[in-house]
Order: structure tokens, then C-alpha cells, then sequence
């Protein structure tokens, strides 16, 4: 294996492939080493060892990836890991329909529940909403509306 006590990547393994220390991954996402290391022990990530070193294949870029934009998305931790678990269980077996059903199946998934988390945002903001309008009123800023009767005038 190549040098790591830098915090530099591998170039690549005996097969080509080419591998990352868990440093390079921080760096190039945006993350921290304790991020990093939070989603290996929640079971997001899973490197290989060398010795003390963590050394992540593309796999684990790409999952990395998922995960970061999951959380931007406003998922869950526990719905991403139930998608990568997904993923790691049906990503590389079955034929070639099972694998685009899998896919689509996935994709409907995700798309339910984009649609759900949208769904809340919206009723939150309206809350938030409805919850300022009231506090504005009870604190004087803006006068509940008046009710006009029909009869009234000069």
C-alpha cells in the first residue's frame, strides 16, 4: 500500500481502483474528520482498514455523496441508511429487469417521499405563519380584523 501517514490517498489499488483516506474525502466534501467518522459508526460508511488508517473506495465516495445530498435534502439519517442499505443489498445482484425495476421502485420511493417532506415544509410554513400573524396581534402590532355590521353608519 502507499503512504497515508499524510492524510494522502492511495493512488490506487493492486486493480486499478483508485482509493481515498478518509482526509481527502473530508476535504473534497466539505466535511470534518468527526462527520466522517459519525457515519461509519452509524453504519453509512464502511472503509477498510489499514492498520489505524481509513481507506474508502469509490463506493464509499459515491455513498458519501448520497448521504450529504440526502441530508441537504432534508432526509432523515435513518431514511438514508434504510436507502443505502438498500443499495448495498439489491445494487449489484439480480438480472438486468430486476435491477431496473429495483431502480424504479427506488426512485418511486424517493420520489413519495420527497413529496411528503414538501407536503410538511408546506404546513409548517404555514404555522410559522399562522403563529406569527397571532403573536403580532397579541402583542398590539397588527389590530384583529374589525367585523362591520350591515346597519351601522349615518
Amino acid at each position: 500500500m502507499d503512504h497515508y501517514a499524510n492524510g494522502t490517498a492511495a493512488e490506487s489499488a493492486a486493480d486499478g481502483t483508485k482509493l481515498y483516506t478518509i482526509g481527502d474525502l473530508a476535504r473534497e466534501f466539505g466535511v470534518t474528520l468527526r462527520t466522517l467518522r459519525f457515519y461509519e459508526d452509524r453504519g453509512l460508511l464502511s472503509p477498510r482498514r489499514d492498520g489505524t488508517a481509513r481507506i474508502y473506495d469509490p463506493r464509499d465516495r459515491e455513498r458519501l455523496s448520497v448521504i450529504l445530498k440526502g441530508k441537504q435534502l432534508g432526509f432523515t439519517l435513518t431514511e438514508i441508511r434504510a436507502m443505502v442499505a438498500e443499495e448495498r443489498s439489491g445494487g449489484g445482484c439480480g438480472r438486468g429487469g430486476e435491477k431496473d425495476r429495483s431502480a424504479s421502485d427506488r426512485h418511486g420511493r424517493l420520489s413519495l417521499i420527497r413529496n411528503q417532506k414538501y407536503s410538511q415544509l408546506i404546513v409548517n410554513a404555514q404555522i410559522l405563519t399562522w403563529w406569527h400573524t397571532g403573536q403580532s396581534r397579541v402583542r398590539g402590532r397588527t389590530p384583529a380584523p374589525r367585523a362591520t355590521s350591515a346597519g351601522s353608519g349615518p
